[in-house]
């Protein structure tokens, strides 16, 4: 019964159908592998990629230096505010990653511009300020100024 099976034409289409079938498998199969290395490779590249960034931004965050004597911004500031002598004037200073904070408090106009001449001359640039007007009945009209500070990228005045 076996050997009249195997004689039918139609038995001979099922066995090459069958191969076929089997050879469509083992190509997906092939494919499907090689297309999860090429995205396993990807995703290493997608991470390697991103602790290079990584290195970037902390190496980015670091103060910088600037042209005059390679001093650090913040030794900058402090010697521009003793030059101009507003160290009474000064309500915080603070070193972060993205620059140096300041508080100036009751600056008149003369020498809040003197201070804003001074740090571009020594390549310091304010990147954001809160700047506010008050009145004093003795002193008249003042500035109480928040800055954040940073030297300039390319030492450029």
């Amino acid at each position: 019964m076996i050997e009249e099976i195997r004689e039918l034409p139609e038995t001979k289409k099922l066995i090459r159908l069958g191969l076929l079938a089997l050879l469509v498998w083992t190509v997906g199969a092939a494919l499907f592998l090689e297309a999860a290395a090429v995205l396993n490779s990807s995703r290493e590249r997608i991470v390697d990629a991103g602790r290079v960034l990584d290195a970037a931004n902390t190496f980015y965050s670091y103060p910088s230096r600037n042209s005059e004597g390679d001093k650090e911004p913040l030794s900058l500031l402090t010697d521009t505010i003793n030059e101009l002598r507003l160290k009474d004037r000064v309500g915080l200073m603070n070193s972060g990653s993205s620059g140096l904070t300041v508080q100036m408090t009751e600056l008149n106009g003369a020498e809040f511009v003197s201070l804003l001449k001074r740090l571009a001359e020594k390549g310091l640039q304010i990147k954001t300020a809160d700047i506010r007007a008050i009145t004093s009945a003795q002193k008249g009209r003042l500035i109480n100024a928040s800055m954040l500070i940073g030297a300039n990228g390319d030492g450029s005045q």
